[in-house]
């Protein structure tokens, strides 16, 4: 599946959606399973940009001592820039999405933010979505 950096960054380091169904206990192991291997791809991507966010902060941040390394003011526009353009590629992760029949039918405990975070990447609504 083709995915923005932004969208595998948000998912996993921002609305902790995918987290929070990842640690249901009571699903079945068929699903907690598919679901455990969506997240590690997910997270192994989302730390491969969080490094080149890091990487960032080194080449614009200066040194702050007692408090490590900050992006000035006069340079954010630039760090800006490179952070969203980078975060605007796509790439493609071998995630497949899953009818919500199936995480019904897996015991998964769906909230509606989760829907909202997790359509069309980890969850299709059957009739809406191929």
């Amino acid at each position: 599946m083709k995915l923005s950096l932004e969208t595998i960054y948000t998912l996993v380091y921002g609305s902790g959606s995918l987290s929070e169904l990842a640690a249901q206990k009571d699903m079945d192991a068929v699903l907690a399973y598919k679901i455990g291997r969506a997240l590690k791809r997910l997270r192994k991507e989302a730390k491969d940009i969080e490094e080149r966010r890091l990487a960032l902060v080194e080449k614009f941040g200066e040194k702050i001592e007692g408090k490590g390394i900050a992006v000035p003011q006069e340079k954010l526009p630039d760090f800006n820039k490179e952070w969203m353009a980078l975060l605007k590629e796509e790439i493609e992760v071998e995630v497949r999405a899953l009818p919500r029949s199936e995480f019904m039918a897996g015991k998964a405990k769906l909230s509606p933010a989760m829907i909202c975070d997790l359509l069309d990447i980890l969850i299709t609504d059957e009739g809406l979505v191929e």
